[in-house]
């Protein structure tokens, strides 16, 4: 299951778990946001694996899962953003997870991102970070799954988790947070290229910035299904 009594639960806004029968059966093209009642699609042939308690696999050329609908982050002063993903980077920005807060490209609420060799980037555009920020040495190893966490608050604080450990943080302009829709796992946010090479099973969203003990807790909660 995608939550249970180790899971942060406050102020979850997005859930999908590809180990989660209610989140996704093992087959077909819907998965379901387990913290709403909104569905999306997988599109260009996202495949199921049954590893590591169930996953999504992704060929890095056409494949994403596509949510229409939209989360309500508007009167929130910070977000969570929350996914296990093992994949390499084959491109310059490989999105885990993407999104906008409107149908222009330039509103990216937020690409976050796997570069070559597992250095990770992000982006944020209409909240003051308006290119893509990539943190020195800041990588993954892209042949194991990674917990990672990034959160964002509305005084420009961002800050990056991996494996339960804090590794970054810096200071933007002030950060808004309206309604993200065109939720893309797995890809650019249009299926426009630049999508991940390797496996996704769960992403989370949350209306709040987790604290450090607080991811933590879920990545404890999650590792042995991973192998960590």
């Amino acid at each position: 299951m995608y939550t249970g009594p180790n899971i942060i639960e406050d102020g979850l806004v997005f859930a999908v778990d590809a180990g989660s029968t209610r989140s996704y059966p093992g087959s077909g093209t819907t998965a379901t946001n387990l913290a709403g009642s909104d569905t999306g699609t997988l599109t260009n042939g996202v495949s199921f694996g049954s590893g590591n308690g169930g996953v999504w696999q992704f060929d890095g050329v056409d494949d994403g899962i596509k949510f229409i609908s939209e989360i309500n982050l508007s009167s929130s002063s910070s977000v969570t953003y929350e996914g296990w993903v093992k994949a390499a980077g084959v491109s310059s920005h490989d999105r885990w997870f993407s999104g906008t807060s409107g149908a222009a490209s330039a509103f990216h609420n937020p690409d976050l991102a796997i570069s070559t060799n597992g250095q990770l980037r992000y982006i944020f555009a209409n909240s003051g970070i308006g290119s893509w920020v990539e943190p020195s040495g800041l990588t993954i190893d892209t042949t194991k799954f990674s917990h990672l966490v990034y959160t964002f608050t509305n005084t420009g604080v961002v800050k990056i988790y991996i494996n339960g450990t804090q590794e970054y943080t810096a200071t933007h302009s002030n950060c808004t947070f309206p309604s993200v829709s065109n939720i893309m796992i797995g890809h650019r946010y249009d299926l426009n290229g630049e999508g991940i090479l390797g496996d996704i099973p769960t992403v989370r969203v949350y209306s709040t910035a987790l604290t450090a003990a607080q991811v933590l807790q879920n990545y404890n909660a999650q590792k042995s299904r991973f192998g960590l």
